[in-house]
């Protein structure tokens, strides 16, 4: 599963890089600590002020969003043709 950091974590990255993580670790490690969000377009990488907060009229809000999107695989080689055996007499 490839996920963007949301902290440092060792030999994983830092907050805002993608890192392709088994699929258990990001489930029941990384993401419950918020150590990491799955990537995917749109995924909130940052906000300030934080959900939640009141603010004054005029303020500023600052959302960064991840435009993130998985790589198409490349395509796989056409098969080559076996060699045909011919049988023999």
């Amino acid at each position: 599963m490839k996920v963007i950091m949301q902290k440092t974590v060792d030999r994983l990255g830092d907050p805002g890089d993608v890192a392709e993580v088994a699929d258990g670790y990001a489930r029941n490690y990384l993401i419950p600590r918020g150590l990491a969000v799955k990537a995917e377009k749109g995924t909130v990488l940052q906000q300030s002020p934080n959900a939640g907060q009141t603010l004054d009229k005029g303020s500023t809000v600052t959302i960064v969003v991840s435009t993130y999107e998985e790589p198409e695989p490349p395509p796989s080689p056409s098969p080559s043709p076996s060699p045909s055996v011919a049988p023999t007499p």
